[in-house]
């Protein structure tokens, strides 16, 4: 009599393959989340910095001073629209909106000082200082990750 799988046999071979293959799907999707986060993070960043050299461009003739500060957000506050300049010197037409520093959301903004924010990413806060007087707006972090953002 030749021997054969039985049908429950083939089952459990079923179940343990995709046992294996949920670990491994799994395994890949967070990794492409956690990068998804950092990219936006990263294009944010290049975002706020491209804002800044514009509104230096477009007024270099009449007064060649970069703005003075990026928002009028309130500090460590929810829902604040920050980096979209004054009323007189616009900076971002999509506004990113501000969280606070006890939520402690993965790739949301806080605005910590007049020029100063932060971001989570990974467990690890990266502050951003804005210099109205080079337009520079750079991660103060000493870290592999920081020194991706400011190239």
């Amino acid at each position: 009599m030749p021997k054969a799988f039985s049908l429950l046999e083939f089952i459990f071979v079923i179940i343990i393959i995709s046992i294996l293959a949920s670990f491994f799907l799994n395994t890949a999707f967070f990794t492409s989340f956690d990068k998804s986060k950092y990219l936006k993070i990263k294009s944010d960043v290049a975002l706020i910095r491209m804002s800044i050299n514009t509104n230096y461009n477009n007024k270099i003739l009449k007064n060649p001073f970069y703005i003075i500060t990026l928002d009028n957000a309130r500090l460590n506050t929810a829902k604040e629209a920050l980096f979209v300049g004054t009323i007189s010197e616009p900076l971002l037409k999509n506004i990113i909106f501000a969280s606070i520093r006890e939520k402690k959301e993965e790739a949301a903004w806080v605005k910590t000082a007049q020029n100063k924010y932060q971001v989570l990413y990974k467990k690890e806060v990266l502050e951003f200082i804005y210099n109205n007087k080079n337009g520079s707006f750079e991660c103060m972090n000493k870290n592999t990750l920081c020194e991706a953002l400011n190239k």
